[in-house]
């Protein structure tokens, strides 16, 4: 003890050393212990040497106590809070059912009498249509916090409708590119104007085949296989889930259509005579498991193009979905380019005019939400999108596929305005009021904020509306 530095003292209560600034001790009664450590004595402020555990690693005090205690524990039964019954609420201050809107329904003699930013409720068949095709993700919460499914009239809606209605007059002697595609900024309303252009045909009497969400064809998401008669990979569910889709949505329409000539359709050359309604081909191409679905498609949508009775929409969305590298993967892993795909190829096809389409049109809508499958330039060359950046900086010298080329020649743009019109904005925040979706009162204060705050973006105007509490 002699050789320590004069600034410790030692305190005769404790028999510890302490500096004069320090609250902390330091012991001097120890324990030799076998292992060659000295463990301090349990006295106030004295060091210990941390445990070891059965490995003979250090372990902290703290870590200790707790498998200790972990030992011995009772575990605590979690018990959750009880479902509300609301059937016991006053009814003065909640009410389970929806507000009725009292709408008119989405129908050709009500859009073009209706005026600008009027809401019109979707008919019970553009809704089955809905439900069968399935619907764009961006779409799904209208038919959820609403009573009625509804769409507001917009200047787009009846130039592309009056377009619609002078193609379905349109019949084709040859093959012809007959592709529009709507195109315009993010969040503009090209998925909802193509659901509106998808129920006024169902209500004029189309035939209708619906893809709402272009990119599930080329995010490997369905059972696949190459067939070497045609050199493209199938896309059996896919193509067997469209088929069901169409019957149930144009089961009335495909029994007044007859097959033109006898349709081979599965690996057992099964044979579907011609003078049968389409209606029957698509019956037993679905009951039947042995089928080649994909091919059973390519020729039911094969005999729609040669006939003239009823006209034919084929619509997709996400169109720029048909011409990027899908995840799909051949036999040396190398990704598939989505037109070798079975539908894809089948859509695109049809929309440059390889394959004839006598009556109708091929219906698409760009969805630049998706950045990793952006359009191609030639795409947006041939429709008269807006090229990006990059692409604009490169000129002449970007890059353009011959494939892209080719599967984009006699495509013609449909452009849709970056912004939505204050009188259709105001349509949607008059029903959002009205069906009791907004927490807060009415005001023109209130509208016109929420309209600057999104710039006159659509989607980005609903978000706005939907995240506020004031």
């Amino acid at each position: 003890m002699a050789n320590l530095p004069a600034r410790f003292l030692r305190f005769p209560s404790t028999g510890n050393l302490q500096h004069p600034l320090c609250t902390r001790g330091i012991s001097t009664s120890s324990t030799r212990l076998g292992n060659g450590l000295v463990k301090s004595k349990k006295k106030q402020g004295g060091d210990r040497v941390l445990p070891r555990d059965q490995y003979g690693a250090r372990v902290s005090v703290v870590h200790a106590y707790r498998q200790n205690k972990l030992k011995d524990k009772v575990p605590i039964k979690r018990r959750f809070p009880k479902p509300l019954d609301y059937s016991e609420l006053d009814p003065e201050f909640y009410d389970d059912r929806p507000v009725s809107l009292e709408l008119e329904d989405f129908v050709p003699e009500n859009v073009f009498t209706a005026h600008l930013g009027e809401p019109l409720a979707y008919t019970r068949q553009a809704l089955a249509a809905f439900k069968a095709f399935g619907q764009p993700s961006s779409s799904k919460w209208n038919s959820q916090a609403f009573s009625q499914p509804f769409s507001v009239v917009r200047d787009s809606t009846v130039k592309l409708l009056t377009e619609l209605n002078v193609r379905s007059q349109q019949v084709r002697d040859q093959p012809a590119p007959n592709g529009l595609i709507l195109h315009g900024s993010s969040g503009c309303g090209k998925s909802t104007l193509l659901m509106q252009a998808v129920s006024h045909c169902l209500a004029n009497g189309w035939i209708v085949l619906y893809v709402p969400r272009g990119i599930d064809l080329v995010t490997s998401s369905s059972r696949y296989e190459y067939d070497a008669r045609t050199k493209l990979f199938n896309l059996s569910a896919a193509s067997h889930a469209m088929i069901k889709s169409m019957l149930a949505v144009n089961g009335g329409a495909l029994k007044k259509i007859q097959a033109d000539q006898d349709i081979v359709y599965g690996d057992k050359e099964q044979v579907f005579e011609a003078g049968g309604d389409l209606a029957k081909f698509a019956e037993a191409a679905l009951q039947d498991d042995t089928a080649n679905h994909a091919a059973a498609l390519d020729a039911l949508v094969g005999q729609l193009g040669r006939q003239t009775e009823i006209p034919v929409l084929l619509a997709a969305d996400d169109y720029q979905c048909l011409y990027v590298q899908s995840m799909y993967r051949d036999q040396q892993y190398i990704p598939i380019w989505a037109y070798h795909l079975s539908l894809p190829r089948l859509l695109l096809e049809y929309a440059i005019g390889t394959r004839p389409l006598k009556r109708g049109l091929v219906l698409g809508a760009l969805g630049p939400l998706h950045t990793n499958f952006a359009a191609p330039v030639p795409l947006r060359e041939a429709i008269g999108a807006e090229i990006s950046w990059k692409a604009a900086v490169d000129g002449p010298f970007a890059v353009r596929h011959q494939a892209h080329v080719h599967y984009s020649q006699g495509l013609q743009g449909f452009a849709m305005p970056a912004q939505l019109e204050v009188e259709a904005a105001k349509g949607w925040y008059h029903m959002m009021t009205r069906g009791g979706v907004l927490h807060t009162r009415p005001s023109d204060d209130f509208f016109l904020a929420k309209y600057t705050e999104a710039s006159g973006n659509a989607r980005e105007f609903g978000r706005a509306m939907l995240s506020t509490l004031q």
